[in-house]
C-alpha cells in the first residue's frame, strides 16, 4: 500500500468517527434548586452604631447576592452605612446550582442621623455640608436668558474659568458654545 492510500483510509475513518460522535444529543441539566427556607443569613444593626447594618451570608457553598439601599454586593460579610433615618429593605439571595433563589426581604428601621457618614468634601460642595444648606439655581430666567452660559450644554478646556475667561495663562482654554 502506498502512502496516499493509507492517508485516504485514515481520513475516511476519522470522518466516520466524527460523524458518529457528532450525532449524539446534547444533555443539559441544572443542579438542585435550594429551598429558600434553607438560606442562612443575618442582617443586624451594630449595637454601638445603629446606622451601621452588618450583612452576613452563612449558606455554605453558595454565591451570595445582597440587594440593599446603596446597591448590590456579593460579599460573604458586608457593612452598609446609612446616614439618614428611615425604613430600609435588605434582600438576600444566592446563586445555587439550580439557579437564583431569594429569601424574603428584611426591613430595618433606622431612627438616628449619623453625620460622620457624609462628612466629605464632595458632599459639602453639593449640599453645603452637614447641618448646612445650599440652594441650587437654574441658570435661566423666565425668558430663557442665561446669566453665565450660552446654552444648557457648554464645553470648555480644563483651564477655562467660571467667569468665562482663561484661569491659567497659556492654559488649555478651548471652548464650544452651542446655540440654545
Amino acid at each position: 500500500m502506498n502512502t496516499l492510500t493509507v492517508k485516504s483510509l485514515i481520513s475516511t475513518l476519522l470522518i466516520a468517527v466524527l460523524f458518529a460522535t457528532a450525532c449524539q444529543p446534547d444533555e443539559f441539566s441544572l443542579g438542585a434548586l435550594i429551598d429558600p427556607a434553607n438560606l442562612k443569613f443575618s442582617v443586624t444593626q451594630n449595637p454601638d452604631d445603629p446606622n451601621m447594618v452588618i450583612l452576613q451570608s452563612m449558606t455554605p457553598g453558595m454565591t451570595p447576592l445582597w440587594q440593599h439601599p446603596l446597591g448590590r454586593s456579593t460579599r460573604l460579610v458586608d457593612t452598609v452605612r446609612l446616614a439618614f433615618p428611615g425604613e430600609y429593605q435588605f434582600t438576600y439571595g444566592v446563586q445555587s446550582a439550580g439557579g437564583y433563589v431569594e429569601a424574603a426581604p428584611v426591613d430595618v428601621s433606622i431612627s438616628s442621623f449619623n453625620s460622620s457618614y457624609i462628612e466629605d468634601p464632595l458632599w459639602t460642595l453639593l449640599s453645603g455640608g452637614v447641618n448646612s444648606e445650599k440652594v441650587w439655581v437654574l441658570d435661566l430666567d423666565a425668558s430663557g436668558t442665561s446669566k453665565y452660559f450660552k446654552a444648557p450644554l457648554y464645553f470648555a478646556g480644563p483651564d477655562w474659568g467660571w467667569g468665562n475667561e482663561c484661569a491659567v495663562e497659556g492654559g488649555n482654554c478651548w471652548t464650544w458654545f452651542p446655540e440654545y
